[in-house]
């Protein structure tokens, strides 16, 4: 449900980095009214890694347990709200595919379907762009096990430890993003998803080694490359990052707080980085790595 379509799907798993020239993706976070205050701490994560490469180290663990709850873009565990966004993770008209692919590419679609996901396209064709991207996307990382998300490794863990989980917006908010970008554009994403497997799995693989090792230079290089993801960002991480950045301050004044968040939400000049630290939040970098041991 959080991943998008193509270079802005690839460009929202990670990040737009231009923060600093470290561009690390934790940070501790304070005020400078409140220096003795318990800190808070700010997560970027990635939507798609493969389980047996990515560890989360103790540091970030030993953070998350010295703060009261953990703030996220959707609160999965809220299976109500979730259950309430149905509806909205399929696009009208339903037969859009048809409408928006000529013969020819709808076979291709057809045959790439049964071929990578092993089902028939009718059983998906009636889901938004952006999902059906994400199934494709998921096969296409060449992990010798499962793919996981960062972010909902980190809920897994928050719930181990009684920390309750907030929400930042809805699922049905952030589902119904997709509808401010024009339709054809997306099912063409789609479609070069699937007519062009290799570039998008290099894409993914790339991504994913320099998010593992902390190099967030190589990260800030590989989105900085994807033009239409720019074109994007004042949909889908502008708006929602002045939005949240309106949240924090209170939420973060209230209780100290693990953020886990998208690592493309927190650079550039729309960035959570900047915005906090325009109301007064000191940021400061702790530098981590994800790689398993005797991975990447």
């Amino acid at each position: 449900m959080y991943l998008l379509c193509r270079n802005v799907l690839l460009g929202l798993c990670v990040g737009w980095m231009t923060f600093s020239a470290s561009a690390n993706v934790f940070f501790k976070v304070t005020h400078k009214n409140a220096p003795n205050a318990p800190p808070s701490y700010l997560l970027g994560t990635m939507h798609l890694l493969c389980k047996d490469e990515f560890q989360i180290p103790d540091q970030v663990y030993l953070s998350l347990v010295a703060t009261e709850q953990l703030i996220v873009e959707v609160d999965i565990t809220d299976t109500s709200a979730l259950m309430a966004a149905r509806p909205a993770m399929f696009q009208q008209p339903r037969n859009y595919l048809k409408n928006h692919l000529n013969d020819a590419q709808y076979s291709l679609l057809e045959q790439q379907t049964q071929h990578h996901l092993q089902r028939s396209l009718a059983t998906i064709a009636p889901l938004r762009p952006m999902i059906i991207s994400s199934l494709f996307l998921a096969n296409y990382l060449p992990c010798e096990s499962e793919t996981i998300s960062v972010d909902e490794t980190v809920i897994t863990q928050a719930i181990s430890y009684n920390k309750p989980v907030l929400g930042l917006e809805s699922a049905v908010w952030q589902l119904e993003l997709f509808d401010q970008i024009d339709l054809a554009e997306q099912v063409s994403a789609l479609y070069d998803i699937v007519a062009d497997q290799q570039t998008a799995q290099q894409e993914l693989t790339h991504m994913a080694s320099a998010y593992l090792s902390g190099d967030g230079e190589k990260l800030n290089e590989i989105m900085m490359s994807q033009e239409d993801f720019l074109g994007a960002s004042a949909i889908f991480l502008d708006q929602r990052n002045q939005t949240w950045a309106k949240q924090l301050p209170s939420i973060l004044a209230e209780k100290p707080s693990f953020i886990a968040v998208g690592a493309g939400h927190l650079y550039g000049e729309q960035g959570l980085l900047t915005l906090l630290q325009a109301q007064g939040f000191q940021i400061t970098p702790i530098p981590v790595r994800f790689g398993a041991v005797g991975k990447r």
